[in-house]
């Protein structure tokens, strides 16, 4: 893994390789994560979450997919009620 810094969560912000391998890559390309433009400004990882979102693969499927972050803010609002 190569990392370059945590978010104010603790969270590392890095890329997964497992030998020549991006991980990070192959998993906005299957659908399987988001590309998140708040850390990352890879034009390699936009352009395979727009392929993705078009072939609807993945999460890409369903038609009102939620990004993480959203997810986590309408948690975090449920709970101060």
């Amino acid at each position: 893994m190569q990392w370059k810094k945590k978010d104010r969560y603790g969270r590392i912000i890095g890329e997964v390789m497992i030998g020549s391998r991006h991980i990070n890559l192959e998993m906005v390309q299957d659908g399987m994560a988001w590309h998140y433009t708040t850390y990352s400004k890879s034009k390699e990882l936009a352009k395979a979450e727009a392929e993705a979102r078009m072939g609807k693969k993945g999460l890409w499927v369903d038609k009102e997919p939620m990004p993480p972050w959203e997810f986590r803010k309408t948690e975090r609002e449920k709970s101060k009620k």
